[in-house]
């Protein structure tokens, strides 16, 4: 039978994006006929239930290893669920300034002058390291972002190297990135962030 709650969209008159919120299947694209196979399956159906209601067996069967593979269908009795692989690194979004050069009229976040402070900055990291090491991860993730984090220099190169330090004496890999508009990256800024190795998207 079908699984519940899954995700229907219209691509174009001739195809359907199916995705199942509840197993680890991914998107599948269905043209209109596996699209009304899917439906028949609101209750239990067998590949001869399907056969006698005027389907191709082997199309359907086609169809069906598909649908399965992709836990948009399930046997009755084994509801499709998520299975997750233990992660090995803790990533973390750091917001560390409400400020922005620009002013997207997209974005959601109300611009202001508050930042990050030295001391929620240190704060922050030593309760990253401990929970790290708390929940046996290898590696922590810092995605520096705001705001524009560009505009807090002196806060966000301070928190890194903090970061690197406690990550090396507690045995952790450590990875940074800068989410930034780019606008205000100067060619000074641009050499400190690549001689700290930090990853520019």
């Amino acid at each position: 039978m079908r699984a519940h709650d899954v995700l229907e969209l219209p691509l174009d008159a001739e195809r359907h994006v199916l995705f199942g919120p509840h197993g680890n299947g991914g998107v599948v694209v269905v043209n209109l006929a596996a699209r009304k196979l899917f439906h028949e399956l609101a209750q239990p159906r067998t590949l001869a239930d399907l056969a006698a209601s005027g389907y191709d067996p082997d199309r359907a069967r086609a169809v069906l290893t598909r649908l399965l593979e992709h836990d948009l269908i399930y046997p009755p009795d084994a509801d499709p669920a998520p299975q997750f692989r233990k992660s090995t690194r803790l990533t973390v979004w750091l917001h560390i300034t409400n400020a922005c050069n620009l002013r997207c009229p997209y974005f959601y976040v109300r611009k202001s002058d508050e930042a990050m402070d030295h001391t929620t900055a240190r704060g922050t990291v030593d309760a990253l390291d401990r929970s790290a090491v708390g929940n046996q991860f290898r590696s922590i993730r810092l995605k520096y972002a705001g705001g524009e984090a560009s505009l807090n220099t002196a806060v966000l190169f301070a928190m890194h190297d903090y970061a690197v330090v406690r990550c090396a004496q507690s045995g952790l890999g450590l990875s940074t990135g800068l989410l930034s508009n780019g606008v205000a990256i100067s060619d000074r800024l641009a050499r400190e962030l690549a001689a700290r190795e930090m990853a520019w998207p």
